[in-house]
């Protein structure tokens, strides 16, 4: 038995110079009137004479050597380096309104699968809808032509935490399909488990084949939602 909804929703960083000689000026003698001048003995008269001589180069001053001053071995030095302008991670992720979005519950509700099938998948974005308490919440949106959900459960859980579980063995959506989600968790093909949200985002979409999936289901349209055999209860 299947169960269609028609245009359906569900909400949930100088040194000095050298010495110079100085000259000496020259001594003008009268010769014209010369007096006769005794002439010692060289025995008992003569003066020693003293020649002199050049005054010597001063010897040059050593100039010290540096004294390097030890510090204490504590480590290798520090230098303080100028603070660096802080880095940004990463571009912060800029969510739009949905103006086509109608406005959905206060909470979201709980989607699992033990597969879910996308075709026809045209964008994976963020966006910010409105909500019934008058609150914008940013989330994923997913537009695509069809997916189908096997094994899916959805629970519905009110504010009181009661809540309505719908189960069924097959979840079809079909045409302009739009689903919006606060999370995603999934495995993939080789195994991993990937977490996906608002703040991170897939960055190159999803693939059209997933395992079992989790879903923080916001709400979702599309022109047809149709279950088979459908149960629910109340918990």
């Amino acid at each position: 038995m299947w169960l269609v909804l028609s245009l359906s929703s569900i909400g949930a960083a100088a040194m000095p110079s050298p010495n110079q000689a100085v000259p000496c000026d020259l001594l003008l003698v009268d010769c014209t009137a010369p007096t006769p001048t005794p002439v010692p003995s060289a025995a008992t008269d003569a003066t020693p004479t003293t020649v002199p001589t050049a005054p010597a180069t001063p010897a040059p001053v050593p100039v010290p050597a540096p004294v390097v001053i030890p510090t204490p071995a504590t480590g290798p030095a520090v230098v303080a380096a100028t603070p660096a302008a802080p880095v940004q991670s990463a571009a912060a992720v800029v969510a739009a309104p949905d103006p086509s979005a109608p406005v959905f519950g206060d909470s979201a509700a709980k989607l699992g699968a033990s597969s879910m099938t996308v075709t026809g998948l045209a964008s994976v974005t963020v966006v910010t809808v409105s909500r019934a308490d008058g609150t914008s919440v940013p989330v994923l949106r997913i537009v695509a032509d069809d997916i189908v959900l096997t094994d899916a459960v959805i629970d519905v859980r009110s504010a009181s935490g009661s809540g309505l579980v719908t189960s069924s063995p097959r979840m079809e959506l079909h045409g302009n399909v739009q689903v919006y989600l606060d999370s995603i968790t999934t495995t993939l093909a080789d195994g991993t488990s990937v977490t996906f949200g608002p703040a991170t985002p897939p960055s190159g979409g999803l693939p059209p084949a997933l395992g079992a999936v989790t879903l923080g289901l916001v709400g979702t349209m599309a022109e047809s939602i149709g279950y088979s055999q459908p149960h629910q209860s109340v918990s």
